[in-house]
């Protein structure tokens, strides 16, 4: 917003994205290691902005792949920040986005983007979301001949069941699982 009231064109925005991209990627190891801390500073004084891109690529179907590349990198940030709400529905409006404006998002992307979501609403204590994401990650896995990539999905539903007491669903789901990890192996 603060580029546009300075009369900057979409094309800065765009700029900032792949900057911003680039910034995800570069800390995104930081992100999984000891040195988390350190990688959160980092990115912290830009929330905002990357705030601010997300709602651009909202705005501009052709940038969704690159944000929710972005989101992909700095899960753990958003995690660690306490925004899971806020990084669901921001997963969740980058990809209705895509699919309405026919934006490809290569599958795997996609499916880690739905899996975060997913296990950023199961640590907010919100299962039924988390339930959703879970789903839809194995909706498009369904659509790949590699059984494999539903395993996370999988994963997901299992522990879900088994945390809301759905034991006999969590069983089934579990020797599912088994059976595609086999067939993996073969």
């Amino acid at each position: 917003e603060v580029l546009r009231t300075q009369g900057l064109t979409p094309s800065t925005e765009a700029l900032h994205l792949t900057y911003f991209s680039n910034l995800a990627k570069q800390q995104q190891p930081s992100l999984h290691s000891n040195a988390q801390t350190t990688a959160i500073a980092t990115l912290l004084p830009d929330l905002d902005n990357m705030r601010a891109l997300i709602r651009y690529a909202i705005r501009t179907p052709e940038a969704v792949p690159a944000a929710i590349e972005l989101l992909h990198h700095v899960h753990r940030f958003w995690l660690a920040q306490g925004l899971y709400e806020e990084f669901d529905l921001a997963i969740e409006q980058l990809l209705q986005t895509a699919d309405t404006h026919s934006i490809e998002i290569k599958l795997l992307l996609r499916l880690n983007a739905l899996d975060e979501a997913a296990g950023l609403a199961f640590m907010g204590d919100r299962f039924a979301r988390a339930r959703e994401f879970y789903e839809k990650e194995q909706e498009f896995a369904a659509t790949s001949e590699d059984e494999l990539l539903s395993m996370n999905a999988l994963y997901g539903l299992a522990l879900l069941a088994n945390v809301e007491g759905r034991y006999p669903e969590a069983r089934e789901i579990q020797e599912r699982v088994l059976r595609v990890r086999e067939q993996g192996t073969d």
